[in-house]
């Protein structure tokens, strides 16, 4: 098994650029987490919103069905009466 090289075994050069690497890989990372997170906000507004339609046409069908609803038994009635 191979062990790990311990900080004493880099120079101080060696550890900057090592230092220097991972500065800008979580940069990128930073970058990256930041376009997801707009992301998700971006589409949980979305499913937000697409609630919302959902619920106004459930509203409007409702509506609808109701004014045929009644139209036709209103209609029905009159049928059985004549």
């Amino acid at each position: 098994m191979e062990t790990q090289p311990k900080l004493n075994d880099f120079t101080r050069q060696e550890l900057e650029e090592h230092y220097d690497v991972l500065k800008a890989e979580y940069q990128e990372l930073k970058l990256e987490n930041e376009k997801l997170r707009q992301a998700i906000l971006y589409i949980t507004e979305l499913a937000e919103q697409n609630s919302i339609i959902a619920d106004n046409y459930r509203s409007l069908f409702k509506k609808l069905y109701m004014l045929i609803k009644d139209k036709y038994d209103k209609k029905s009635s009159k049928q059985k009466f004549s």
